[in-house]
């Protein structure tokens, strides 16, 4: 009876065995090429898993490779390009060309004053159009931009809460600054594109050649970059909900010695050598350390070794019976003790759009919250968006935008690596050497036996660093049709930006040294306000078009 109860058990187990392993064995790894209609490779193709963040771009070989579930599809997407999609199946190989986008000229590109066809576009300016700009769902408008502009140089920097900088065809100063010039729906933007929201924009038009300078004067000598931000549709309201949690860790970093390392370093450093007279070298007795191996006596006579109890402690593990043993010597990774185990990133965004033939409007609201792996570091970020248009007639249409931000964040500050990993930032319980250092007894105000050098620990609690921002700017324009062909538009925008810098040095920091306690706040106050009065002409005759501004 048990035996056959056993049996029955094991009959019911077996479906739900294979499911597992089924289900075990569905991702696989996904190869392919990506090339053109002249069959030559296509280099930074986008190819996405759709309705995921998930994905990677083809290599200077078109050659592209990532892992996929039989049950999703491919998305290639390329500047110019037709976008395609693929469901992956039971393919292992997925080769694809992708077609120009023929019907991108037909599409409306804003050009400072106006817009005007792709295909009667002269200058060198660049469109990129919301879909491309969210594909890797970006934290910031510079981060979304990095990659989809040609000649368009943008540096992120080391840490994820790092401001990137934009270059647009290289640098033209040395003094001054080479940052490009922001337009936002008209209007000159002050404290750059950090504090818009990317899932606002509608657009992006970066001018790069002598038409910025036509238009804007100086201020477009380094380029400009036109931001149209997201208007209302006539129909039914539409809400729209999106959310992201990520969490990063670090990839590739440059790794500081450990103790046995920096030993062996110390060492090397001390010996001499001298000429043999027989086209090489030799060591020198008479140096600093003249043993070719390592030596304790000479380890002890080092004052990188021997200037603090602990560090002696330190180096004597690794000495198991007289004979050296670097993995046994005492180590502390003071780099790594700056950084956060993984850093996280979080963004709130919803909207809502709707409105008739006469009345359009779409209201939005953002939340954006970094920590990055430095300590200290990070950065939050608020957004409300605001834009209304009406149609008062035939004649006269009208409308507006509101864009408010608020930024709170700190770089955050790192520890240096000059410090000896043999040593340690806090004291030891009753100050006994041979037992590790522990933050619980505190910090040692001068670790590894360095009389000028204060804890760089102290900064960490007793330094605070905090900027903020708000910003805002709001639009009002009217459009009036004077008759066939000729408009009038009137744009009048008014800016109000202020930052705030606040710092605040404790007794126990390096900037004092462990003496008096300091503190600094800077303001910037920027108001600005333009108006512009715009009259345009257009015609059409047979297969030609007129536009004059």
């Amino acid at each position: 009876m048990k035996r056959n109860r056993l049996l029955l058990m094991a009959i019911l187990m077996l479906p739900l065995l294979l499911f597992s392993l089924r289900s075990f064995s569905q991702t696989s790894t996904i190869r392919g090429k990506v090339t053109d209609e002249s069959g030559n490779p296509l280099t930074g193709v986008n190819v996405i898993i759709k309705g995921t963040t998930r994905g990677t771009v083809t290599d200077v070989n078109g050659q592209y490779e990532l892992t996929a579930e039989p049950e999703e599809t491919l998305v290639f997407s390329f500047i110019g390009y037709l976008s395609e999609e693929i469901n992956v199946g039971t393919q292992k190989e997925i080769n694809i060309t992708l077609l120009p986008d023929i019907t991108g000229l037909d599409e409306v590109v804003v050009v400072g004053y106006g817009t005007v066809k792709k295909s009667d576009l002269t200058g060198a300016v660049t469109s990129v159009k919301s879909e491309s700009l969210m594909a890797n769902s970006p934290t910031s408008v510079q981060r979304a931009l990095q990659g989809k502009v040609a000649g368009v140089l943008i540096t992120s920097g080391n840490t994820v809460n790092s401001t990137p900088n934009i270059r647009i065809r290289g640098n033209r100063s040395i003094g001054a600054t080479n940052d490009p010039l922001f337009v936002v729906n008209g209007f000159p933007l002050t404290g750059g594109l950090e504090s818009m929201n990317p899932n606002d924009i509608e657009s992006i038009e970066v001018l790069k050649d002598a038409s910025a300078t036509a238009i804007y004067g100086a201020r477009g000598a380094n380029g400009v970059i036109l931001v149209t931000t997201k208007k209302g549709e006539a129909g039914k309201v539409v809400v729209e909900y999106d959310t992201y949690f990520s969490i990063g860790k670090l990839d590739r970093f440059r790794r500081a010695m450990n103790a046995g390392e920096y030993c062996e370093l110390v060492r090397e450093g001390n010996r001499r050598y001298i000429y043999d007279g027989n086209g090489g070298y030799e060591l020198d007795p008479s140096g600093n350390y003249s043993s070719a191996g390592p030596d304790y006596n000479q380890d002890l006579g080092m004052v990188y070794f021997n200037q603090d109890p602990y560090l002696i402690e330190s180096l004597n593990r690794g000495w198991v019976g007289g004979v050296w043993d670097p993995s046994k010597v005492r180590s502390f990774d003071w780099q790594m003790a700056g950084f956060r185990d993984y850093s996280t990133s979080q963004n709130h965004n919803i909207s809502v759009r709707g409105g008739t033939d006469k009345t359009k409007y779409y209201v939005s609201g953002a939340y954006l919250n970094l920590k990055d792996i430095q300590l200290q570091s990070f950065r939050k970020r608020y957004n409300l968006h605001l834009n209304i248009d009406q149609d008062l007639g035939k004649l006269i249409d009208m409308g507006g935008n509101i864009d408010f931000s608020y930024l709170d964040w700190n770089d955050g500050k790192g520890i240096p690596t000059f410090w000896s990993p043999l040593g340690t930032p806090w004291y030891s319980p009753d100050d006994d050497v041979t037992q590790d250092g522990d933050p619980a007894y505190g910090l040692i105000p001068h670790p590894c036996g360095e009389p000028l050098q204060f804890n760089s620990f102290y900064d960490l609690d007793g330094v605070i660093r905090q900027k903020r921002s708000n910003n805002l700017v709001a639009n009002l324009y009217v459009d009036v049709n004077l008759f066939k062909g000729l408009t009038y538009r009137a744009n009048f925008g008014t800016s109000l930006y202020i930052k705030q810098e606040q710092e605040f040095f404790s007794h126990f920091s390096t900037v004092t040294g462990l003496g008096n306690p300091r503190s600094k706040q800077s303001i910037w106050f920027d108001r600005g306000w333009n108006f512009e009065n715009i009259l345009s002409y257009r015609t059409e005759i047979k297969a030609h078009s007129i536009n004059v501004t």
